[in-house]
């Protein structure tokens, strides 16, 4: 798994993306592509050490979940005939539970008054799973990106730099 995200600055909107493998073989897990957790700001020492950076996280102000959303999870066709898969958006720091968009675009997976329930066993989304995250202070983070394919969950740790807004690095 691979995680792009270009110099993110302290309350800016950043786009986080991670590269599951190649292929679109990501399945659902939870009812999402992807979930993304958000951990700092921590010192510099504190995150990179492995003695230290637990109680670190502990202490730290900021604890988020987010999950990867925006595409259609339905299966239906994106213009053009491809499959629609764009993973992108989420709500900052909380469960998409519902509403607007975010609801019909997980109609593909949620059983509705009785239906089945969905077949999670599907790999056909991703590779990309992407989010979209403003973090609130500068410093160093731990961001953990989780997907699943082939039935296992992926749980992969990142350690990101924020910027203070600005331009100051």
């Amino acid at each position: 798994m691979r995680l792009s995200a270009p110099s993110p600055t302290a309350g800016e909107a950043t786009t986080l993306t991670a590269r599951v493998g190649d292929t679109p073989t990501l399945q659902p897990w939870l009812g999402m592509v992807g979930h993304m957790i958000v951990v700092g700001p921590l010192d510099r020492a504190d995150a990179t050490s492995p003695t230290r950076v637990g109680q670190a996280a502990q202490d730290a102000p900021v604890w988020a979940h987010g999950h990867s959303m925006g595409g259609d999870m339905s299966g239906h066709s994106a213009p053009g005939g491809a499959p629609a898969h764009d993973m992108a958006g989420m709500r900052h720091g909380t469960h998409a539970d519902g509403g607007g968009a975010e609801a019909s675009s997980m109609s593909g997976l949620m059983p509705l008054n009785g239906d089945s329930p969905a077949d999670e066993t599907v790999a056909a989304y991703g590779p990309d799973a992407s989010f979209v995250y403003t973090f609130s202070r500068p410093g160093y983070y731990r961001v953990w990106i989780q997907a699943e394919r082939d039935s296992a969950i992926l749980t992969i740790p990142y350690l990101l730099h924020v910027s203070p807004a600005g331009g100051a690095k």
